[in-house]
């Protein structure tokens, strides 16, 4: 999906915008903080690469954001892990509470580091129904 494009019905009320952004894996929080920065609404979704943005993939981000949505100490939601893609949306008001992602040089664990700082606050990181197209 061209993330230009309005995003599709399925996550109207969630997603404002769809943003791409390229990173270097070994400065994924420094692009998760940019991205922060950069957004507003209730949600902030990021994809790796592998993750297909396809319609069933779509209509699965948005059942899992309005089960979310209802629960508001879920600070997070991991999409499936297959063929080593991995999506994960994060509350706005959780990262809000918790600050920035912390390590800027930290690669994969970036996503790991604040799941255990989100659980340690107090919110829920629950597994989402969606998997990659």
């Amino acid at each position: 999906m061209d993330p230009n494009t309005r995003h599709p019905s399925a996550l109207a009320g969630f997603v404002s915008a769809l943003i791409d952004v390229t990173c270097d894996v070994d400065r994924l929080a420094r692009a998760r903080n940019t991205v922060l920065h950069e957004v507003n609404g209730d949600w902030v979704v990021f994809v790796d690469a592998a993750v297909g943005l396809q319609p069933r993939w779509l209509d699965a981000l948005g059942r899992d954001l309005a089960l979310a949505g209802v629960r508001p100490a879920v600070g997070c939601s991991v999409g499936s892990i297959d063929d080593g893609g991995l999506d994960v949306a994060y509350r706005r008001s959780a990262l809000d509470a918790l600050g920035p992602f912390a390590d800027e040089s930290a690669d994969w664990t970036t996503d790991l580091d604040m799941q255990l700082r989100l659980t340690c606050a107090g919110f829920s990181v629950e597994q989402g129904s969606r998997h990659p197209a």
